[in-house]
């Protein structure tokens, strides 16, 4: 990859969300798929924003059960085994704004939080969010 993924946030609503990429094309949707008697979100990769970034790789799926009042739950990836939330947020430093989670091939990932992006760290990769109304 010769350079960061930049995607563009649609919606302050974490539970129903669209990211575009500078193009205009459709990257990544979030969707509430149920809320009783759990909060269920899903994440879904766009098969054809997908096909034009294949290094990109991962299923194109992923479901959010969260617990009861919303609670940190756990997370299904694909066909891979649950994760506990937790685990995709964790924090090293007391204080800091970012937090790390770990893929499934073992790769360490780094989300640095700032008031108007969001960004996704792994050398040589870099994917930001940036917010829009």
């Amino acid at each position: 990859m010769s350079g960061p993924y930049v995607l563009l946030q649609f919606g302050a609503d974490f539970y129903n969300v669209r990211f575009e990429d500078l193009e205009g094309r459709l990257a990544f949707t979030v969707k509430m798929v149920d809320e009783s008697p759990n909060l269920i979100l899903k994440l879904t990769r766009e098969a054809p924003w997908a096909q034009q970034h294949p290094d990109i790789m991962g299923p194109s799926s992923s479901f959010f059960y969260f617990g009861p009042s919303r609670t940190p739950g756990y997370i299904v990836y694909g066909n891979s085994p649950t994760q506990p939330m937790t685990h995709s947020r964790r924090q090293k430093k007391e204080g800091s704004t970012s937090r790390y989670f770990t893929a499934r091939s073992g790769a360490e990932y780094k989300w640095r939080i700032t008031p108007t992006k969001l960004e996704i760290i792994r050398e040589p990769c870099k994917l930001f969010g940036k917010r829009r109304s």
